[in-house]
């Protein structure tokens, strides 16, 4: 009878321990799982994802917007993006071209359909761990923005990067020179149509202009020679030259 009963204890006490340890592997990979993610901060301080990987057949965002005064065309095979306006008698013309750089082949492409803008950020953190001045969301992978910098300070440009401009050089978001940039963030509101295509023979309505190129020995080279910013040295040296 004792042996019964000790028997019986026994087999609850080994339940008791094997529940118990599963409870704590059930845990302990949750919380190995939050670690794997991206931590993500408010805009101001920078927030994490963007530049990320996109599939090239991505479905375009079908959402409905009255038409907004200026539409954003990137042709990603000969990386430009053209400004159009919308007049008031409802006809459109093409007003400014920006050089830019948009994904890179082999799983980088940027996907190509019609979008609506809709979050801006002043300064982005990236997915590899870069930042971005003047991020304007196309769809929830990619983003309109500066070239990448190595701090969140306007003074860390990843120059080498900004010598890109103008071929394909992003991991799939449509990057600009902040002064390029910084006029989709401050003139095209939340909506405003974008539509991604690719077109290797296309007559630009706007020639597509060349991009400034930075060299090693160039002191200033942490900065983008467009950036508005008082700070900037490049407002003087190219006063200069």
């Amino acid at each position: 009878m004792k042996n019964n009963f000790f028997n019986k204890k026994c087999i609850i006490l080994i339940l008791v321990l094997l529940g118990t340890l599963c409870l704590f592997k059930v845990s302990a990979a949750a919380g190995n799982n939050s670690l794997l993610k991206d931590p993500e901060t408010d805009m101001v301080s920078a927030n994490s994802v963007s530049d990320n990987q996109v599939s090239d057949n991505a479905v375009s965002e079908n959402k409905s917007y009255e038409s907004s005064r200026y539409e954003l065309y990137v042709n990603r095979g000969l990386n430009v993006v053209t400004v159009y306006e919308n007049k008031d008698d409802g006809s459109r013309e093409a007003i400014k071209a920006f050089a830019c750089s948009c994904g890179r082949p082999h799983g980088h492409n940027t996907p190509q359909g019609t979008f609506y803008t809709s979050e801006t950020y002043r300064w982005r953190r990236m997915i590899d761990n870069t930042y971005a001045q003047y991020a304007v969301r196309v769809n929830k992978l990619i983003m309109f923005h500066s070239v990448p910098y190595k701090e969140m300070k306007p003074n860390t440009l990843k120059w080498a990067q900004y010598n890109l401009l103008g071929s394909k050089a992003s991991l799939g978001c449509i990057r600009l020179a902040v002064s390029d940039v910084k006029w989709i963030y401050d003139n095209c509101e939340e909506g405003t149509k974008v539509v991604i295509y690719e077109d290797m023979e296309e007559e630009l309505p706007i020639e597509k202009p060349e991009s400034f190129k930075i060299s090693y020995d160039m002191r200033y080279r942490g900065w983008d020679p467009t950036d508005p910013d008082p700070e900037n040295p490049w407002n003087n040296y190219l006063q200069e030259d």
